[in-house]
């Protein structure tokens, strides 16, 4: 018989009751969230004052955005988005 390998990541982790301590991105719950922001920049510099972690890069999408995301202290992956211009 076969099984899907997301049915085996399921039932693993419902089975020892544990979340891992950086969850994919479609793991269940609020896990990220996103905030537009005036300076991306700053903004960045002051969450990572505070032990947030730069995951990548600033990117730029088209020429109207500057995105980027960070994980905090709790885990959580916060998204910023600044609009160029």
């Amino acid at each position: 018989m076969y099984t899907h390998p997301a049915d085996l990541r399921v039932r693993h982790r419902h089975q020892n009751g544990a979340e891992p301590e950086n969850p994919p991105p479609n793991t269940l719950g609020l896990h990220r969230v996103m905030f537009a922001v005036d300076d991306i920049h700053d903004t960045v510099a002051r969450l990572r004052a505070h032990g947030a972690e730069l995951l990548g890069e600033v990117a730029q999408y088209e020429s109207i955005f500057l995105l980027c995301y960070l994980r905090g202290p709790a885990g959580i992956i916060v998204a910023l988005a600044g609009q160029i211009g």
